[in-house]
């Protein structure tokens, strides 16, 4: 694996840091083969438009799209809804009525429902996380439908010799499996921004902000450096002015 990743890295112009060798001790010897430590793991490469397509929701996670009508073609397949990749599971009709009586009708019916208390409503949030999430499941069903392909053919054409139609099988199912892996990097990069948001509603239900005026937190860029990222700013400014 490193041999051939070595080989792509060099072909796609990539940046690769180097593998560190594990310190060696004077002590182990210098002749004699001892105990020697296994070579340390190296990360993959970087691969700089899978990063563009994981983060173009993250500008604005919380008011971002779903998905485009492209990568929802992408991200269909048969029998989904039935094995649990587009929706969280329903809560059950006790547990409902329990936690909440009141509204326990709104829970099954919709999962979007404005529940009455506020740490609740992470449910909306957790659920478009797991929904992205079932997208990226489900592009991997087309990816590897058309991975074994490729294997197939490269096998049909290493005992058989190349043939013109064989290798122009060979370059359209490549092709069109690198559209589901741009359609995974989207799923992926909207779930996390769901969790960023997630988090977000969770610190937010600790302050006295109004509802109305949280959305700009919520929809705060995903950032590396902090949680808030740029509107920490703002947060606190907004909440010094609630609590006076």
């Amino acid at each position: 694996m490193q041999r051939i990743l070595t080989k792509a890295v060099a072909d796609h112009g990539l940046e690769w840091s180097s593998l560190e060798e594990p310190p060696r001790s004077r002590l182990d010897g210098w002749f004699l083969l001892g105990h020697q430590q296994a070579p340390r793991h190296r990360p993959a490469p970087f691969f700089p438009e899978v990063h563009e397509e994981l983060s173009k929701t993250w500008r604005a996670p919380y008011s971002a799209l779903t998905g485009s009508s492209v990568s929802a073609k992408l991200s269909s397949v048969d029998g989904g809804a039935e094995k649990g990749y587009e929706s969280l599971p329903p809560l059950e009709d006790a547990v409902a009525a329990h936690l909440c009586p009141n509204t326990a009708a709104s829970w099954r019916t919709n999962v979007r429902a404005a529940h009455p208390v506020k740490p609740c409503r992470t449910s909306a949030l957790a659920g478009r996380a797991f929904a992205a999430s079932g997208q990226a499941a489900s592009t991997l069903h087309t990816m590897a439908v058309l991975q074994v392909y490729q294997a197939n053919l490269l096998q049909s054409m290493d005992e058989a010799g190349p043939e013109p139609e064989s290798f122009r099988d060979l370059r359209s199912a490549t092709d069109l499996a690198l559209r589901p892996t741009k359609a995974t990097a989207q799923a992926i990069g909207r779930s996390m921004a769901n969790l960023v948001v997630l988090e977000h509603h969770l610190r937010l239900t600790l302050t006295e902000i109004k509802d109305a005026d949280r959305t700009v937190f919520l929809d705060a860029p995903v950032s590396s450096s902090g949680l808030f990222g740029p509107a920490v700013k703002g947060f606190s400014e907004r909440l010094t002015h609630f609590s006076t």
